[in-house]
């Protein structure tokens, strides 16, 4: 479809009242292109055709500020673009006294007639009209020009409409033996039907509506509808199944949670990436809300800009179950992955036409792939225990760390693969399920399995040397204390295992065996002591007796 390059920022025209036009056609905007983000957030583009010339609307999408943009194809030309409101008659059923009385004008019915309890037959002559009653069928005084149903006097998010007494045409009229009387309406709590065949179970309602109300001029054409707007999200994650000790099968499904609308053979698109969308949480300036509310909104998103509550990070994850196992999950696994492509830092996976009614959950496989892997990666990591402050708080000694079995992975897709759940599976049994986080094409990561039980890792350390009143800094004193930490590993397996051992310590490395790399850490810069980390990877062969040991000594100052 070729759409005209003028393009109608329509948040730029904000009316609040009614526009007089005759009759105009109401419009159905289809969506046909669905792009959606993790985190409930959806690009959404609508179209509806306009065959002549003439007066129209649409219903107002519940888009986020800023995002609302209409645009049309050559030969069509739209005017006087305004936010109103739209009464329409709908048949419901009826859900309180006073609906069912209004549905039964003209019908004999028996109510309660006094504290006696007795009954009272009586024929219902006429109801009063509905406008400005709420719920429970008291009357509302909208006459405050500042009232406009969403919000209170003068737009207040916290005002509400004023409750004033009936009227005399806010009576029904009934006509009893004893002759025509006019009561309340909520003075009837209990209507029974001596015939139930008479009864009228449904009433017209009157619904109000926002709707984008335009004049179109020129040849009949299509009007495209483009917003963000909160309700719809995708899900992901993955299978890993260890094939050999070079291989495993990655696959990757999505679930689309659908809470926003009906789609119908519609294009979806999953984006992955980080978005920055700060008004996420701010309605469109033509939703019809008050100004006083819009600028609040508007006022909470600034000052919430360096908090990124919408970030695209993984969701909860999916509870999955399964009765057979994976011992044969490549039959539900797509032998070619979805198409996407790349757009700046984002990633747009493509699913086209797509069918879920709103409400509904749909599941999606995206890839499958064997990729290169090292499933036998022992990670042992180990925390620093001195802060800032130069205060230490070390474990107890000889206490018992946890070393991990993971799963090193090599992405050589043609696809990036997004932060999302991945559960390890052999041999149709599950081992594990952690956080995969984000890898590009090309890119490697480690994912976690479950505890080495088998291999047992114990870490001490101790003061062996302190020197005081060492130095000054800022007018304080310090003295220089020296810490010897050892570290043991004892491989219960019936084979060596690799261990790749990570420890952080602040302060000056002295000294440590088996030449770890030693890395100078950014953080801490303003503190009196350097941050390292400390590297090794240490092969240790079976044995219960034996293990492998390494010393290491550092150095710092505290007050």
């Amino acid at each position: 479809m070729k759409l005209s390059q003028r393009l109608t920022l329509v948040s730029a025209v904000f009316a609040l009242s009614a526009v007089g036009h005759a009759d105009p056609v109401s419009l159905d905007a289809e969506p046909v292109r669905v792009s959606m983000f993790k985190n409930g957030l959806a690009m959404v583009t609508s179209r509806a055709a306009v065959h002549e010339a003439g007066t129209y609307q649409v219903a107002t999408p519940e888009a986020r500020y800023g995002s609302l943009w209409l645009n049309w194809e050559d030969g069509l030309d739209l005017k006087q673009i305004v936010s109103t409101e739209s009464k329409r008659t709908e048949e419901v059923s009826t859900l309180t006294v006073r609906e069912m009385l209004k549905a039964n004008v003209g019908k004999t019915f028996s109510i309660p007639g006094d504290e006696r309890g007795e009954w009272v037959t009586v024929t219902l002559l006429s109801m009063p009209t509905d406008e400005n009653v709420d719920q429970s069928g008291r009357y509302l005084d909208v006459s405050h020009q500042g009232y406009h149903g969403q919000g209170g006097y003068d737009g207040s998010p916290f005002g509400h409409p004023r409750i004033i007494a009936p009227t005399s045409n806010e009576l029904m009229i009934i006509k009893t033996e004893n002759g025509v009387e006019a009561r309340h309406p909520n003075s009837v709590n209990r209507i029974r039907f001596n015939n139930p065949d008479d009864l009228q179970t449904t009433t017209d309602r009157e619904m109000v509506e926002s709707v984008l109300r335009f004049e179109a001029d020129g040849d009949n054409g299509l009007l495209e509808l483009n917003y963000l707007a909160q309700g719809i999200a995708w899900s992901p994650s993955y299978v890993v199944e260890l094939l050999d000790d070079e291989s495993v099968r990655v696959a990757c499904k999505a679930v689309i949670v659908n809470d926003l609308m009906d789609l119908d053979n519609v294009d979806v698109e999953l984006i992955a990436g980080y978005p920055n969308i700060q008004f996420a949480s701010t309605p469109s300036a033509m939703s019809r809300v008050s100004l006083n509310q819009l600028l609040q909104s508007l006022m909470q998103s600034g000052q919430n800009r360096g908090h990124n509550v919408m970030s695209n990070r993984m969701v909860a994850q999916q509870a999955m179950s399964y009765s057979d196992g994976f011992s044969n999950i490549s039959a539900s696994l797509p032998t070619e992955p979805v198409a996407g492509e790349g757009a700046e830092d984002l990633y747009f996976y493509q699913i086209p036409d797509v069918t879920l009614a709103k409400g509904e959950r749909g599941y999606f496989p995206l890839l499958s792939a064997d990729v290169p892997a090292c499933p036998h990666v022992y990670t042992w990591e180990i925390a620093d225990y001195v802060d800032q402050q130069g205060r230490y708080h070390g474990q107890p000694d000889e206490s018992q760390q946890v070393v991990w079995h993971s799963i090193e992975l090599t992405n050589t897709t043609e696809q990036p693969w997004t932060t999302a759940p991945a559960m390890t599976v052999k041999d149709g049994r599950v081992l594990g399920q952690d956080t995969m986080h984000f890898v590009p094409p090309g890119g490697s990561t480690l994912l976690r399995i479950t505890q080495a039980i088998s291999v047992d890792a114990q870490q001490n350390e101790l003061e062996v040397e302190r020197e005081r009143g060492a130095a000054i800094f800022h007018g304080s004193t310090y003295d220089k204390v020296t810490i010897e930490g050892k570290l043991k590993i004892t491989n219960h397996k019936a084979e060596a295992v690799t261990v790749r051992i990570s420890k952080t310590l602040t302060g000056e490395v002295v000294s440590a065996d088996a030449a770890p790399d030693v890395v100078k850490l950014a953080s801490g810069l303003r503190g009196v002591n350097p941050r390292s980390r400390l590297t090794w990877e240490i092969e240790v062969q079976p044995g219960a007796e034996e293990g492998s040991e390494v010393t290491y000594r550092y150095s710092f100052f505290t007050r």
